[in-house]
Order: structure tokens, then C-alpha cells, then sequence
């Protein structure tokens, strides 16, 4: 039986928004932590950049 994964929707919409300003394509990605446990991280954003020499 696999575990069942709630957010709140409140988070849902705040990360549905942000994706649509920061582009996966420009680099970004958004954590969100399975685990409640995680005190203190609702949700991350991450960019990924490659610098060029």
C-alpha cells in the first residue's frame, strides 16, 4: 500500500503561480518535502545555472 501525500492548498496555489513566473526552462525547479516532518520547509526553489568559461 503506498502512503497518500496531502498539501495544503494554500501551498499548491503559491507554487502553482511561482511556476508560471520562474520557467523550468530558465533553470528553476521546486522542492516540496513528502515528509510534514521537515519543520521550518514548507517549499524550495532552486536555480540551476551553468556558468560558461
Amino acid at each position: 500500500m503506498e502512503g497518500v501525500f496531502s498539501l495544503p492548498y494554500s501551498e499548491y496555489e503559491v507554487i502553482n503561480q511561482l511556476q508560471k513566473k520562474l520557467k523550468k526552462s530558465e533553470g528553476y525547479s521546486f522542492y516540496i518535502p513528502t515528509s510534514r516532518q521537515q519543520k521550518g520547509i514548507d517549499f524550495i526553489i532552486h536555480i540551476f545555472t551553468v556558468r560558461k568559461n
